[in-house]
């Protein structure tokens, strides 16, 4: 999720880094002419949020295959990326509103490209997970 947010942002030349927003919002640094902060205390405290929240994400995606909810499937992947997209934008949407003083970004793009490296995300669980069960590290 993380790569496709820096990725979409090279692509694109956007400000839709996912991290740096983050930090900005969370620590109150929306520069003067709206965009967003970039010393590295604020990309530090947004990479350890989004981390910590794809982490837990990461977990929930390993317990609801060990409690067998669902399978290790590309289309159960994609489910689960595609729902954590939703959650993803509908989240952000409201941390966008309820800020004080939000980054100006192009909101419409900047929330498809959560929605989209979500998918991705549920993606590489799959991936991930296969891996590990290969080598017998899960199951």
């Amino acid at each position: 999720m993380t790569l496709f947010s820096y990725a979409f942002t090279l692509f694109l030349k956007k400000p839709l880094n996912v991290v740096t927003i983050l930090g900005t919002m969370l620590m109150f640094k929306t520069e003067d002419n709206g965009s967003v902060a970039g010393d590295a205390e604020t990309r530090s405290i947004g990479s350890l949020c989004h981390y910590t929240v794809g982490i837990f994400f990461s977990a929930m995606y390993f317990w609801l295959i060990k409690e067998n909810y669902i399978n290790n499937s590309s289309v159960s992947a994609m489910a689960f990326g595609t729902g954590a997209g939703i959650l993803a934008v509908t989240t952000w949407m409201l941390f966008i509103a309820l800020h004080p003083r939000p980054p100006r970004l192009p909101l419409n793009l900047y929330l498809v490209s959560i929605f989209l490296g979500h998918v991705v995300f549920g993606i590489s669980m799959y991936g991930t997970y296969t891996l590990l069960a290969r080598y017998t590290l899960v199951n």
